[in-house]
């Protein structure tokens, strides 16, 4: 039995193991699904995910502003004292717009925040993860026109740091010393100053403040920051609420006309909403302080009154108007409200707010460029799977999660990176990455003897290179470089191939280039096919055809002929030049020629005794047909004489 309960025990503890290392590994999941979590932004130190889960039938949807409450002390290690290097994104890191109401100090243990929901929402019984993230104790988020913002009394400067108009529906902090765009009064007497001070312009004169753009309270919750003055019952009305302008009557209010010292939720109606009053009273709290007023309606079943964010009264049934105005009234100059902001904001499905579960503080791995090389303060880049950051420091780093990544540095002008690409890979650790900025020197590789034009190419280090000018110019570190340089039609490189070294200095290859002259030689009188030379410019160029052709630098050269044993020519040697490109070799034998003038003399014999006998032959022919002629003439005169 007792080795039962030990496995027992063992088998609890590995459970509660396990789930911790699920927890710890996070990050929470949305709809049954796990969520992938993508590698904070740069300049996050650490951050906590928060799961907010909604457990109504119905979505929050995309824009509405959430409440979290924050126990800033429990991370007072990350942050400023008052507050301002805090961010709140999605699961996506996508910045939020948030606004904190109060407590903006680190030594806080519950402060209020409103963090507006991006895309997406929250669906119907799901959850959503958002992240809390600290940024370097030094940054300075807070901002009038950025994500991260607060109520306007908690700035150094009033509403120096108010974001409210980016966060809720609509917002004002009445700064300045004139009415915000929108608003119009009627009968009133009040101030702007870092807040509105209004009251009626006289006893028994109904007088308001009324703002022009429409709300719809079934959707919406209109929240004021509020003092009421001297309470005291019977002495006239102050009203904040809204009003659906039928017939300028208050549809909805916060009323401190109550029975003595109280704050009454008022529903005035007429037309179509019936008549009468009807006012339900709430203790009105610490009259030293302002609170936080919320009027709003949960469709038309019932309409309500919240303090600081607490449920104190309701009224039901109640019928809204899906169009209705900001409003404010006094009949009353014993008394004044004095307001900081006004807002409206969405409310979520059956104005419950999500729940808000804060996970443990992470902070995302780092892959840390550092250089050396470059002359202090010089800007420099990386990119890191395509996301790119520069700086001036020697240091540029970027908070990543577990995978492959592949990194390229930019070359600075008059430098060369060392690496300037790698991939590497992140494995629940930083990765450090030196990289050494090598000064490039000036290198020309000059040419001379070409035409202006011309193309020519160089090969360095293996690199081809081709230029229609007469330098290549390139930047080099040091180091011994070799290069080769290709023919050009016509010219030929003194030096085709060669090294240099670079050396903390700039330097200049100088390559020259000489016109190439075709000399031709041609042989007439030797048999086919045999051999015969040229000597020019110090070698020997042999053939068995009719024809040596001879690449040579322009210049003047002597040349020797050499024909076969048997074989001479008039002109065995002589001088070429460029104007002088062709020779003709007239080859002869003295043998042969005498040969050839005994055959010629025995063809002229017999080619004249063969003419001879033809003429003999036709003067014989000729001669004997006159004989017939005449024979035949005598013959036809003796037959004449007959007769």
């Amino acid at each position: 039995m007792k080795s039962k309960s030990r496995l027992d025990i063992f088998r609890a503890m590995a459970m509660i193991l396990t789930l911790l290392l699920l927890f710890s590994m996070g990050p929470y999941t949305v709809s049954g699904q796990s969520q992938k979590q993508e590698p904070p932004p740069s300049g996050i130190v650490a951050y906590v995910p928060i799961k907010l889960v909604n457990d109504q039938e119905v979505p929050i949807e995309n824009g509405t502003q959430v409440l979290i409450s924050v126990d800033w002390h429990h991370y007072k290690s990350y942050l400023a004292r008052n507050l301002m290097n805090v961010e709140f994104l999605n699961s996506s890191w996508v910045p939020l717009y948030a606004w904190i109401e109060d407590n903006a100090t680190s030594l806080s243990s519950e402060s209020r925040v409103w963090v507006r929901i991006g895309v997406g929402g929250i669906g119907a019984n799901s959850d959503t993860t958002i992240y809390l993230a600290f940024l370097n104790a030094s940054t300075n988020n807070f901002s009038p026109y950025g994500y991260w913002g607060e109520a306007p009394e908690l700035s150094p400067q009033y509403a120096e740091y108010d974001n409210g108009a980016l966060v809720f529906d609509y917002y004002s902090n009445f700064s300045g010393y004139t009415l915000p765009a929108g608003w119009t009064s009627t009968y009133m007497d009040y101030a702007v100053v870092n807040g509105i001070t209004a009251q009626s312009v006289g006893n028994g004169i109904a007088g308001s403040l009324e703002y022009s753009g429409a709300f719809n309270p079934e959707a919406e919750v209109m929240d004021v920051n509020a003092y009421f003055n001297g309470l005291s019952g019977g002495s006239g009305t102050q009203i904040a609420g809204w009003n659906d302008n039928q017939n300028n009557r208050v549809v909805l209010g916060l009323s401190d006309a109550g029975n003595g010292s109280q704050y009454s939720l008022l529903s005035s109606r007429s037309g179509v909403y019936g008549t009468g009053l009807h006012f339900k009273s709430i203790p009105n709290g610490s009259l030293s302080n302002y609170q936080v007023w919320s009027v709003g309606a949960v469709g038309n079943s019932y309409a309500y009154l919240d303090l600081n964010y607490n449920k104190q009264i309701s009224i039901s049934p109640y019928y809204t108007s899906t169009v209705s105005f900001p409003y404010i009234f006094s009949s009353t100059t014993n008394h004044f409200i004095f307001i900081q902001w006004i807002r409206v904001r969405t409310s979520p499905p059956n104005a419950v707010m999500p729940s808000a579960t804060f996970g443990y503080v992470q902070r995302p791995s780092y892959v840390i460029f550092s250089e050396s090389g470059l002359p202090s303060g010089t800007l420099w880049s990386v990119t890191l799977n395509g996301d790119s950051q520069s700086s001036t420091s020697r240091v540029i780093e970027f908070p990543v999660s577990n995978g492959s990544y592949l990194y390229r540095i930019q070359n600075v002008s008059g430098f060369q990176a060392s690496p300037s690409y790698e991939n590497i890979e992140v494995r629940g650790s930083n990765v450090s990455i030196t990289v050494a900025f090598l000064r490039l020197y000036e290198i020309s590789v000059v040419e001379s003897g070409l035409p202006p034009g011309t193309v020519w190419n160089v090969t360095l280090n293996g690199q081809n290179f081709t230029s229609y000018n007469s330098s290549i110019d390139f930047q080099l570190t040091n180091g011994t470089y070799t290069y080769s340089v290709q023919s050009v039609e016509g010219f030929n490189c003194t030096s085709p191939n060669g090294t240099f070294v670079v050396s903390g200095e700039g330097r200049s290859v100088n390559l020259n280039f000489v016109l190439m002259v075709p000399f031709t030689f041609i042989e007439l009188g030797l048999p086919s096919r045999a051999h015969w030379s040229v000597y020019i410019g110090g070698k020997f160029y042999n053939s068995s055809s009719s024809f040596i052709s001879i690449y040579l630098p322009n210049g003047s050269y002597t040349y020797v002929v050499i024909l076969p044993s048997g074989y001479e020519t008039s002109a065995p040697a002589g001088r070429v030049d460029w104007n002088n490109t062709v020779v003709i070799v007239n080859a002869n034998s003295p043998i042969r020629n005498a040969v050839e003038i005994s055959v010629l003399i025995a063809m002229l014999a017999l080619i004249t005794i063969y003419f001879v006998r033809k003429s003999r032959k036709a003067e014989s022919r000729r001669f004997h047909k006159k004989q017939e002629e005449k024979q035949k003439l005598e013959e036809e005169r003796m037959g004449e004489e007959r007769k």
